[in-house]
């Protein structure tokens, strides 16, 4: 793990603009994302980081300082997306998640939280603009109980002195939300949740066996990771009755409770032999091989286990996950875009794409497939009048692409260009960035 000799690019490398400079997208198409459809021949005015004016093409005369952006007529301008599930663990994570046009990102925990404070240090790096990178939102420590899988990753809760202990320390540190994750009885559960609402923190995360989704629901967890409660993916199986489920997912609607599915998480969870077949692909290359051995391994050891326990592969659950998603959908549930990066073989800002084209299979237009990673991540986080969409006074995070992705959603592959705070890359710089870390990772093993 880098601790204080991070990789990072600094922003005078591969940003052609300063933030005080004037930048203009002329006559380009905007997608708002606080409406469906295109507003077509916009001039779009960038300073500061934020997105000064939007006027119709030929309205007003352009600046003779402003900068433009080359080739933005007749273009699609899209606000950044963001990946609402994450694990960062890598400072070249941040190049790729921008490389892919991703501009925030909601990081699910780690176990480097309370010793080093990785992600606290890389979010203010991010804020002060000492380096390029999404917006980062955090939790610290993931929190677990005695019985939990994961011991010696997570921050182990015993006693109800222990779970106040623990919140608190978060919220002074300055971590966004709290982060749970398994082996927590109900009570301990409960008392998670209560203290963090006390104490103006949200709570998101997993659900530990011994909680129900009728349990989660009514205590308000903000976010429920991975569909968990709705199925078992070790079981192949609805954990909730099926004659059920419309009810729950009523009570989900009435509660407000979020659900980020990560379905690329169920795909990618594979037997050791198929997850061979991940190897291939090219966006491996941008991945430490140490992680890859790592990935390797841990795959493996998975498959040694699971057999002994009887586990299935979640990508046999795929069926559950779809038909679930296709009704929080149709029930107009609060829906977020995430990928769980670093589990194996999911890569940051790769896995953010095929996630769209994964809830677009479920029966999801584009539009409201991106919605879940524009819109709907900024109403979540409480930041609507700062980021989600293309219009004046938000942070100029955009993409723009050369084909519209309402139209298909694989044209969000047409990335000419990304805006970060107000700092455009040209796609040769985002590509040129990409080749320098895969032949660094020719030649070194992390």
């Amino acid at each position: 793990m880098e601790r204080d000799k991070m990789r990072y690019l600094s922003p005078d490398k591969i940003i052609i603009n300063k933030p005080e400079s004037l930048m203009v997208f002329k006559d380009v198409n905007i997608i708002p994302m606080d409406q469906e459809g295109i507003i077509k021949h916009q001039n779009v005015f960038i300073q500061n980081g934020v997105i000064k004016k939007i006027l119709n093409a030929g309205e007003e005369s352009i600046p003779r300082e402003a900068i433009y952006i080359n080739g933005s007529k007749g273009k699609y301008l899209i606000a950044g997306l963001a990946d609402m599930h994450v694990h960062i663990v890598h400072s070249n994570d941040l190049l790729l998640f921008i490389s892919k046009g991703i501009t925030t990102v909601r990081n699910m925990g780690s176990f480097y939280a309370g010793k080093y404070h990785f992600h606290l240090r890389l979010k203010n790096k991010v804020n002060n603009q000492e380096v390029i990178g999404p917006q980062i939102y955090t939790a610290g420590s993931m929190l677990c109980g005695s019985t939990s899988m994961i011991p010696l990753i997570c921050k182990q809760l015993k006693t109800k002195d222990d779970i106040r202990r623990v919140i608190l320390k978060e919220k002074q540190a300055g971590y966004d939300f709290i982060k749970i994750h398994d082996g927590l009885s109900l009570a301990q559960y409960s008392d998670v949740l209560r203290i963090a609402h006390e104490s103006g923190m949200d709570v998101a995360g997993h659900l530990p066996d011994e909680v129900t989704l009728n349990s989660a629901l009514n205590l308000r967890q903000r976010s429920i990771e991975h569909l968990m409660g709705y199925i078992n993916a070790f079981k192949d199986d609805w954990v909730i009755k099926k004659d059920e489920i419309d009810q729950y997912i009523r009570t989900t609607k009435e509660h407000d409770v979020w659900n980020c599915p990560t379905m690329i998480s169920f795909q990618r969870i594979q037997s050791f032999k198929r997850s061979i077949e991940f190897e291939e692909e090219d966006e491996l290359k941008l991945v430490p091989p140490l992680a890859r051995w790592l990935w390797r391994y841990f795959t493996w050891k998975r498959d040694r286990e699971g057999e002994k326990k009887g586990y299935k592969y979640p990508q046999k659950c795929l069926p559950y996950v779809k038909e679930t998603i296709q009704k929080l959908y149709e029930a107009n549930c609060n829906l977020l875009l995430g990928t769980d990066t670093h589990l194996p073989y999911i890569i940051p800002g790769f896995a953010t794409h095929r996630e769209l084209e994964n809830l677009v299979s479920c029966g999801i237009s584009p539009y409201q497939a991106l919605k879940t990673a524009t819109y709907n991540a900024a109403k979540f986080l409480n930041k609507l009048d700062e980021f989600g969409t293309v219009s004046e006074g938000k942070r100029a995070d955009l993409i723009l692409l050369d084909q519209n992705p309402l139209d298909n959603i694989h044209n969000m592959k047409t990335q000419l260009g990304v805006m970060v705070n107000g700092r455009w890359i040209t796609q040769i710089s985002i590509e040129n960035i990409l080749q320098e870390i895969r032949n660094h990772y020719r030649l070194s093993i992390i």
